[in-house]
């Protein structure tokens, strides 16, 4: 072999002796590498928040109740009675029953406090009817807008005054307690359009539609049946009413 040979020889084995010594040593590094690596820390669990605390249930006593509902002439308390102020209440022909009605929802000294609605104790024999019976024997189907209450107390405007307690038929038995009113000046007459046992007089001014004519009359100042009747009296004649809570 030639110079020249030799030394291509040799150049190729100098080469091939840096590319071993160069492998290895990145093997080297690669192993050292792969060991040197720590793993990576798992992150602790997120911690699960305690569930929330239910509420004591109320024991029954300590539960709050709605406030009952205040007696009135609609549920179990009493109910007012007046007599109008005024000796002669003129019938409105043009109105009638609705009209004495209305009388007895203006504005009157006797009239006790506060915003209930009245209507008059009188009768017709056709819109309003007490009983068709002496006294209801039948019951309340007797009646036909009837302004009593079945086994109600009545009282005077004073709220204190007990006129008497109605009947399970929605009528008074006589005597009553009280009389409905005092004497007042003018007259003690009222308008009624009933006979003495709570049925519908034939008497009542045409259903309280006229002038003229006759109507049955009352007392208001008395606690029997006058009450109710003591006889008819002109329909121009004077006369108060008798005004009952609703």
């Amino acid at each position: 072999m030639d110079i020249t040979g030799r030394k291509k020889a040799a150049f190729t084995l100098l080469c091939s002796a840096i590319l071993i010594v160069s492998c290895a040593d990145n093997a080297d590094d690669t192993t050292d590498a792969s060991v040197s690596i720590d793993a990576m820390p798992v992150p602790d669990a997120m911690p699960v928040p305690d569930a929330m605390p239910v509420p004591d249930a109320a024991p029954p006593d300590a539960q709050s109740e709605p406030d009952a509902m205040p007696a009135t002439c609609q549920t179990t308390g009493f109910c007012f009675m007046y007599v109008t102020n005024l000796g002669d209440e003129a019938i409105d022909p043009s109105a009638g029953i609705v009209g004495l009605d209305a009388r007895c929802n203006a504005t009157d000294s006797n009239k006790p406090a506060g915003t209930a609605t009245y209507k008059a104790l009188i009768a017709d024999g056709a819109t309003r009817i007490a009983c068709t019976t002496a006294s209801c024997s039948t019951g309340t189907g007797e009646h036909s807008d009837w302004v009593l209450k079945p086994s109600r107390e009545y009282r005077r405007g004073d709220g204190t005054t007990v006129i008497g307690t109605t009947t399970a038929n929605g009528v008074f038995t006589f005597p009553l307690d009280n009389a409905i009113g005092p004497d007042i000046v003018g007259t003690n007459n009222t308008r009624t359009g009933l006979l003495t046992d709570w049925t519908s007089s034939a008497s009542d001014c045409d259903n309280w539609s006229q002038t003229t004519g006759i109507s049955e009359t009352g007392l208001h100042n008395v606690t029997g049946a006058e009450l109710l009747s003591i006889g008819t009296s002109g329909c121009t004649n004077s006369g108060a009413l008798v005004c009952v809570e609703q």
